[in-house]
């Protein structure tokens, strides 16, 4: 008979064990869901739970709280968390991703939530000369803050001969748009 061991079978010592749930992750997550769900949406753990926390916020009714900013700032004050300082990233199928970091200095762990966009029925929609005069000046400075960045995208400096990636491209002009759009939907 062999004697008892304190190791997990298969783990070598220096991994991590995938699926054990670091207790300030349970706590982060279970006021994640209760915030979110307060808003028309919810909240779905994935990945493995030992670097990062990550978590999916998918709208789940037909009223939603569309500012994911919003969002962001509840769950940073409920949760004692803070931004990194860098803007969202604009992720495939439209999710827009936050990084979160707990406000103790040197805390190496972190919280990566990601916001499915709402789905609404698309309409042709044409922006006319009276929707233009119905925009706030703040709209309009936002708006030409983001044609202003596309430009320099788009039409790069003609001395610079860096090669232009088309990935990188189309991704920029569709987080573009999506600011756009999120500007003019804003109330």
């Amino acid at each position: 008979m062999s004697e008892p061991t304190n190791e997990l079978p298969g783990i070598l010592d220096t991994q991590q064990a995938y699926g054990i749930i670091d207790p300030d992750y349970a706590r982060i997550y279970s006021k994640v869901r209760c915030t979110v769900w307060m808003y028309g949406y919810t909240a779905i753990m994935h990945g493995s739970f030992t670097r990062d926390l990550d978590i999916l916020i998918v709208p789940w009714t037909d009223k939603v709280n569309t500012d994911p900013q919003h969002m962001v700032n509840l769950i940073c004050d409920r949760c004692n968390l803070r931004e990194n300082g860098h803007p969202p990233d604009l992720k495939p199928h439209g999710r827009l991703s936050y990084t979160l970091m707990f406000k103790e200095f040197g805390d190496p762990r972190f919280v990566d939530i990601s916001f499915m966009p709402t789905m609404e029925p698309k309409e042709d929609k044409v922006i006319t000369s009276k929707d233009v005069n119905k925009l706030s000046l703040a709209k309009i400075t936002d708006l030409l803050k983001v044609a202003q960045r596309l430009k320099s995208i788009v039409m790069p400096d003609p001395n610079d001969e860096r090669d232009i990636n088309i990935e990188w491209l189309k991704k920029q002009v569709l987080k573009a748009s999506n600011e756009i759009s999120y500007i003019l939907e804003k109330r």
